[in-house]
């Protein structure tokens, strides 16, 4: 007996979302640390561009994601150009940004 067949969504396609950040000049080290990626310190490390913008891109499926910028990983900082912010645990902001 022959069983219907089940109609299976496709997963959403990731698009690359570029991140940029003008950080301190004592910036030694900067990560973009959101629920993206587990608040994972590590896992998405920024680069300094000739002109001194730090930037990563991430893949991101469709969706609402908080992140925030980790400067020599003691100083969080929100992104000024967030499309919005959220309250978080800590009495503190993150920032918001909608995936399309």
């Amino acid at each position: 007996m022959a069983t219907p067949m089940q109609r299976v969504s496709p997963a959403p396609t990731k698009r690359a979302v570029r991140f940029e950040f003008q950080a301190p000049p004592t910036a030694q080290r900067v990560a973009l640390v959101g629920d993206f990626n587990v608040w994972n310190h590590w896992s998405h490390m920024m680069r300094k561009n000739p002109s001194g913008l730090w930037e990563a891109t991430v893949e991101l499926a469709p969706g609402r994601y908080q992140y925030k910028f980790l400067v020599n990983d003691s100083q969080w900082v929100t992104d000024p150009k967030a499309q919005a912010k959220a309250s978080n645990q800590y009495g503190t902001d993150n920032s918001v940004i909608e995936v399309k």
